[in-house]
Order: C-alpha cells, then structure tokens, then sequence
C-alpha cells in the first residue's frame, strides 16, 4: 500500500506493483493504524512540514476507492497471528497482514 500514498518501496518496483493491483486486493482493517505511523514516520524523516494531497488522495483511495477491499479480522486470525509471534516473528502487524486468507 506504500505506493499508493507516495513511498516508495525498493523491493518493489512500478511493474511489480501494477500486476499487484490487477488482482482482487486485501487489506486487513487492522493495519490501517500502521500504514498512518510509517506515513508519519516518513513525512518526519523528509522533514516536511505539511502532508502533500498525493497522500491524502493515495490514503483516501485506499479505504474508499473500492479497487482494495478493507477487510475485519476474524477469530481464525488471531490465532495465526499468535502462532507466527510463538514462533519469533516479531511484528505483530506483519502477522496480521499475513494471516489473511485472500
């Protein structure tokens, strides 16, 4: 989702990224809270002092746009998510992200 609101991802390039998109896209509700921290993080690392509309736009897109369907938790993910941090996984929303069945 990084992408979408103006970061960019190293690992990922533009190619990359649209064949991502073409497919039926999840995100799990949960993890909007860390897509605003690394947005906060990097406005602060650039020092800039005012969040560009590309972002807003990119965010807005994102939860209301319709092309990525924003998904709640179940219980069943939960219990994957803790399995994976049982077994030294250390970022509980990287868990979360991962235990989505799509």
């Amino acid at each position: 989702m990084l992408p979408l609101v103006g970061i960019e991802v190293e690992e990922i390039s533009g190619d990359i990224y649209s064949k991502i998109l073409a497919k039926k896209s999840y995100y799990p509700l949960a993890l909007v809270a860390e897509l605003v921290g690394v947005i906060a993080k990097e406005v602060k690392r650039t020092k800039i002092y005012k969040v560009p509309e590309e972002v807003v736009e990119g965010f807005n897109s994102i939860i209301y746009g319709g092309q990525i369907n924003v998904v709640l938790l179940e219980g069943n993910d939960v219990k994957i998510a803790c399995e994976l941090i049982r077994s030294g996984w250390n970022d509980v929303f990287d868990t979360l992200c991962n235990s989505e069945e799509t």
